[in-house]
C-alpha cells in the first residue's frame, strides 16, 4: 500500500520533491524549518492551517457569536416578561371595578 505523499516545490531553487503527508503534518504544526534536497530552508509558518483546524477554529467562532446572542436574548426575555408583569398589575390598578372578568 503506497503511503500518501506531499508534493513540494523548492521556492528558491524550483527543485520538486516530496514527503510522507505525515511528516508534513508534524512540520506544519511545528512551524520548524526543513531543508529541499538542495540545502535551501523551507517552513510552514505556525499560522498556516489545515481544513480541519481551519474548520474548528471558524466553528468555534461560530459557538461563541450563538452564545453572545443566547445570552442577549435570554436577558431580553427576562426584560420582557418583567415589563410585562408590571403592566399586568397598572392594568389591574387601572381596571374598571364594574367590568367582570369571564
Amino acid at each position: 500500500m503506497a503511503e500518501e505523499l506531499c508534493e513540494i516545490t523548492c521556492n528558491t531553487c524550483g527543485v520538486e520533491f516530496s514527503f510522507s503527508k505525515k511528516i508534513e503534518t508534524v512540520w506544519r504544526s511545528s512551524g520548524k524549518t526543513f531543508v529541499c534536497p538542495n540545502g535551501h530552508p523551507l517552513a510552514w509558518s505556525k499560522e498556516t492551517e489545515t481544513p480541519d483546524q481551519k474548520e474548528l477554529k471558524e466553528l468555534r467562532i461560530e459557538v461563541k457569536e450563538l452564545k453572545e446572542k443566547l445570552n442577549v436574548a435570554l436577558t431580553q426575555t427576562a426584560e420582557y416578561k418583567v415589563k410585562n408583569e408590571e403592566l399586568v398589575l397598572e392594568l389591574e390598578l387601572w381596571k374598571p371595578s364594574d367590568i367582570k372578568e369571564e
